[in-house]
């Protein structure tokens, strides 16, 4: 398996769990973390680098990324919207799952909390207009990601 190197933020970044090298298996790429690695990220809690949110974790890619990272080892938890049909399949999986929706931002800084990295898998459903989830879901999601 070709091995990618990709640009770190700081130097020596490896000695504080940042990613330093990412593998590629298929169309996507995972990211190579020191398993123990905690990461200051400057003021309040520091934060594991295997701790990961799946924003969308319940449609194809993201279920599939979940269950690949909960296989790698990663602490997963899932962002999926309140629905009649929990995802109870996550949970059984190991992964922690959180309601939220990216159409109500202020549901969303609670599952950031702790959070190292943030997958993005989310898109609108057929019956809602593709502005609502896709654009300004996703706008929500950055400027609480920066935010926090």
């Amino acid at each position: 398996m070709a091995m990618l190197r990709l640009p770190t933020a700081t130097p020596g970044a490896a000695a504080n769990g940042v990613v330093r090298q990412w593998k590629r298996e298929g169309l996507l790429l995972f990211p190579i973390v020191e398993r123990t690695a905690v990461v200051n990220l400057g003021d309040g809690t520091p934060v594991r680098s295997t701790n990961i949110l799946v924003v969308g974790a319940t449609g194809t890619l993201g279920r599939q990324i979940v269950r690949r990272a909960l296989d790698e080892g990663y602490d997963v938890r899932c962002l999926v919207r309140p629905r009649p049909a929990p995802a109870d399949f996550l949970r059984d999986w190991g992964a922690t799952v959180v309601n939220a929706d990216l159409t109500k931002p202020e549901t969303i800084p609670a599952t950031l909390v702790g959070v190292h990295t943030v997958i993005d898998c989310a898109t609108g459903r057929p019956e809602e207009p593709i502005k609502t989830v896709d654009w300004e879901g996703k706008v929500a999601l950055i400027q609480c990601a920066k935010a926090m």
